[in-house]
């Protein structure tokens, strides 16, 4: 999940750009690379009582968002634009931003399910970078 986090920064920027290509990049490491979902219902095993719930929940909502969020970075790839973002492209822009923001509160809501010092030390990792199959761009 912190790599995730990780590998979705630069998003915002491609989308704001219309780099659409890039940010389907991302997203889609996310969830076919990372496995996001296998990955988030094994940690959730690891919680207990409502914690559980709570993390089963979330896994599910963010499946459901990452799909919408990739509709909206795809579809604009097939809308003629001569340089930059295009009238006709910017109703999927502002989706898009929608969709990267709830994927965001859905997994720093998922995160603040763990120990501070568990996040902390996966979140180093994922900055450390070593482990991506893609080139994880600054914002």
């Amino acid at each position: 999940v912190a790599m995730c986090v990780h590998v979705l920064e630069p998003v915002e920027r491609y989308i704001n750009e219309g780099s659409w290509d890039k940010a389907r990049t991302n997203v889609n490491y996310c969830t076919r690379i990372l496995a996001l979902r296998k990955k988030m219902h094994t940690a959730a095993d690891t919680l207990i009582g409502d914690a559980f719930y709570d993390g089963t929940d979330i896994a599910e909502e963010l499946v459901n968002t990452f799909t919408q969020l990739d509709a909206s970075v795809y579809t604009p790839i097939f809308i003629a634009s001569e340089d930059g973002v295009s009238v006709e492209q910017r109703k999927y822009q502002k989706e898009a931003l929608e969709y990267l923001e709830e994927a965001h509160a859905y997994l720093d809501k998922f995160l603040s399910l763990f120990p501070r010092s568990a996040v902390s030390t996966a979140q180093q990792a994922a900055k450390a970078g070593e482990l991506y199959e893609i080139k994880i761009e600054k914002p």
